[in-house]
């Protein structure tokens, strides 16, 4: 935690940035709100999902910012959690959204394909803005099929997908040829994780180039981003004061490749006041320096919370599998099950000796191996690679 952050935290502080009910004495322990200390800090409960969805906009709104829309997340979970979006929300979205698309070599010259429902959820409105903010065009594809897509790839002639990590998964069926006059050079995917293996077949089939974006709902997507190097997720330290939470411990973790929960301060006066807020994200620090020579700070995002097994101590994530199968085949299926005498079995459509002998690696047990003849689309069908069984069995 730098003291450049903890400076700029305490004048939001000072200035009434927080003054809602939300956090209503939050922050009466601290002795000079003007000079907020990282003990202090630290000693700021974390603010959960739960809690903005038990406090209504009206709670939660510090109105320091006029109101430049009313957003809410995607809900995933089924239910949504609305936040006011300020005027001073859309001017910080738009110098991060600048310098990220910027770094990946999206210009003024290029137009996006919008794979994201437009509904009140935040995700395909940042996407669009992305590119005005950098002076582009972009056209949706609000229901994103594969029919769809490929229409709007034939008439428009975009340069750049926006979407889930999914959203070239139907190229990957091997009867699928990319058209010979695809205009599309850059993919921007966020929302879910992937398998640099997967990224390969994706950017070989489509002659692209792959580049992960991090959003989160309830502060706006995207706030961070990967540069050419695709190693880690570069941030601005003085827009994002970024903790990795141990989960025994609760403090920060300072050292760099230990996996914690991700934890994220926005360091500007927000519309929907926001503190230490839970992402549910397991992340690490990468502090060695990027060899893209960008000075600033890096994080690797791992996977969600409710999807990763604990084995023996280590964290197996869904992309650690999709790395597997993805060096074997271009497919992404596999799913993770536990039979009834409690046996680890791993179900592909087919895997070699050494895909095997990956996969016993990984789980640092006996496996057994079935292959599942009858798997044409795993992701319509099954909401992870994990079984709701065997996530129960290891955590």
């Amino acid at each position: 935690m730098q003291k450049r952050q903890l400076d700029i935290f305490s004048k939001i502080l000072r200035d009434g940035g927080y003054d809602c009910e939300m956090y209503a004495s939050t922050f009466d322990f601290i002795k000079d709100k003007g000079n907020v200390t990282e003990e202090e800090f630290l000693r700021i409960p974390f603010s959960y999902k739960s809690d903005i969805r038990a406090n209504n906009l009206e709670k939660r709104s510090n109105h320091l910012s006029n109101t430049f829309g009313i957003f809410g997340s995607s809900g995933t979970t089924g239910n949504k959690t609305y936040y006011k979006f300020s005027m001073n929300d859309r001017a910080v979205f738009d110098r991060i959204a600048t310098k990220i698309m910027h770094r990946v070599g999206a210009n003024d010259k290029d137009l996006g394909i919008i794979c994201a429902p437009v509904l009140d959820g935040v995700m395909a409105h940042t996407m669009m803005w992305e590119y005005t903010a950098i002076g582009g065009g972009y056209v949706n594809c609000p229901i994103p099929s594969p029919e769809n897509f490929m229409s709007v790839l034939n008439n428009a002639h975009p340069t750049i997908v926006s979407g889930l990590p999914s959203a070239l998964d139907f190229s990957l069926a091997p009867d699928f040829t990319v058209p010979e006059d695809s205009s599309v050079r850059l993919f921007l995917s966020g929302g879910s994780f992937f398998s640099n293996a997967k990224r390969k077949v994706i950017e070989d089939k489509w002659g692209l180039s792959w580049f992960d974006f991090l959003g989160v709902s309830e502060i706006f997507g995207p706030i961070m981003g990967e540069c050419h190097m695709k190693n880690g997720l570069h941030y601005d330290p003085e827009l994002l004061l970024v903790e990795i939470i141990d989960p025994d411990t609760m403090r920060p973790i300072e050292e760099g490749g230990k996996i914690g929960m991700l934890v994220i301060t926005p360091l500007w006066n927000k519309g929907s006041p926001l503190v230490r807020y839970w992402t549910d994200d397991w992340a690490y620090i990468m502090d060695e320096p990027c060899e893209c020579g960008e000075a600033g700070n890096r994080i690797f995002v791992c996977g969600r919370k409710n999807d990763y097994l604990s084995i023996n101590g280590n964290y197996v994530f869904p992309r650690d599998l999709e790395q597997i199968v993805f060096s074997e085949a271009n497919s992404p299926e596999v799913y993770v099950d536990l039979t009834e005498d409690n046996k680890v079995v791993v179900y592909t459509r087919g895997i070699s000796e050494q895909g095997k002998k990956d996969f016993i690696k990984l789980f640092n047990t006996e496996l057994e191996f079935s292959t599942l003849e009858v798997f044409e689309n795993m992701k319509a069908h099954k909401p992870s690679l994990f079984s709701k069984k065997i996530k129960e069995y290891f955590n």
